[in-house]
């Protein structure tokens, strides 16, 4: 149950925000807010949800490890911090090379998704794909997942939807501040394979579009974890009657 109403959450705040994560990829990429507006206006606005049929076919995968890893190191006795920083490397690290083919089809709007798999396969190692978003997911989701609940205790008296989003909306700021240099790097590595380029670790600059970053990230995850809430105590109540 947990991995179907974390999937829905996911695939429903992970739709209404990929506009963000679009423009996010392409200013990361060292590209200008002239650049994109110009590929909005020559290519219309639904190349702002390009990417959305694997990003969304992953979200099922992407919620079952991370809960599972999550949920198991907590029935050992193992802290929700450490927990959660646990289960994010391990979804990133899996679904590292799925999450650089949405970013690539970003990028490209002429390439397939099989073509965006080949060129992947070609040059992938740990360090290329699943390493960036091991570490970024990790981080993201030890800072914010982690603390949730004890933070949203100390600052709010009740427990709803809204004080969930408002608590993970505050965690977002220090977490994304962590795992921006790791998401720069994922970016330059989708921007080297888009160019046809061998990909290398390069020398970053760990806040490029960082604005962008900050906004995409309040934007989409508090409201898929807002969303969780809700759709959880729905399902509960319905349970109940």
């Amino acid at each position: 149950m947990d991995v179907l109403i974390g999937s829905a959450a996911g695939i429903t705040a992970f739709s209404l925000t990929l506009p963000t994560d679009f423009v996010k990829q392409w200013l990361q990429s060292k590209h200008s807010v002239k650049e994109v507006k110009g590929i909005i206006r020559k290519e219309g606005y639904k190349v702002l949800w390009r990417g959305a049929g694997i990003g969304n076919a992953i979200i099922a995968p992407q919620m079952a490890l991370k809960f599972g890893v999550f949920n198991r190191l907590n029935d050992r006795g193992v802290h929700t911090i450490p927990s959660a920083f646990a289960a994010g490397f391990v979804d990133g690290a899996f679904l590292g090379p799925a999450i650089a083919m949405q970013a690539h089809q970003q990028m490209n709007a002429n390439i397939t998704l099989l073509e965006s798999w080949k060129k992947i396969r070609v040059q992938y190692n740990p360090i290329t794909f699943s390493w960036p978003m091991a570490f970024r997911n990790s981080m993201y989701t030890g800072l914010v997942f982690g603390p949730l609940s004890q933070v949203e205790k100390y600052l709010f008296d009740r427990h709803t939807p809204l004080t969930t989003w408002a608590t993970a909306l505050i965690l977002n700021i220090p977490a994304t501040v962590m795992c921006s240099p790791f998401d720069v790097w994922r970016a330059s590595q989708i921007d080297q394979l888009t160019q046809g380029k061998p990909i290398k670790t390069l020398s970053i600059k760990p806040f490029q579009g960082f604005p962008s970053l900050l906004v995409a990230f309040a934007l989409r995850f508090p409201l898929t974890i807002a969303l969780n809430e809700l759709f959880r105590s729905t399902c509960s109540n319905h349970s109940y009657n």
